[in-house]
């Protein structure tokens, strides 16, 4: 269903590793050739290097945002106190230059464990 859903801008659109300081996590996605959406693949490889997590900026978007992740795993929620607001039912929204500049807010991911991210036009 999520693949039907995003497959006409899928297979046209540019995947992306994104760099982030924590050399045990990977971030990997496919942005729309438009640049208004994206879906993210979030990796904690190794434990973190750092207690918490820093923010993954995401410099390949443009206008108004709706963070999500659509496919989330339940387990997520244990043993964290806090997660970032766009792990919510609701999601998050934002600009594409938050995004950029100060960063998505990574949640606490065990390792060996992921997130999808789903990035689309508020």
């Amino acid at each position: 269903d999520l693949h039907k859903r995003h497959r006409p801008w899928l297979h046209t659109g540019h995947m992306l590793s994104l760099d982030h300081p924590d050399p045990g996590f990977s971030a990997l996605g496919v942005f729309s050739a438009e640049r208004d959406r994206a879906l993210l693949f979030l990796l904690q490889r190794q434990p973190r290097s750092q207690q918490v997590p820093l923010p993954l900026r995401i410099a390949h978007l443009k206008g108004e945002m709706q963070v999500s992740a659509p496919l989330l795993d339940p387990a997520m929620h244990r043993g964290a106190s806090v997660q970032p607001e766009w792990l919510s039912e609701a999601g998050m929204n934002c600009s594409a230059e938050f995004l950029a500049g100060h960063g998505l807010t990574l949640p606490i991911i065990a390792p060996m464990r992921g997130v999808l991210v789903q990035i689309l036009p508020a």
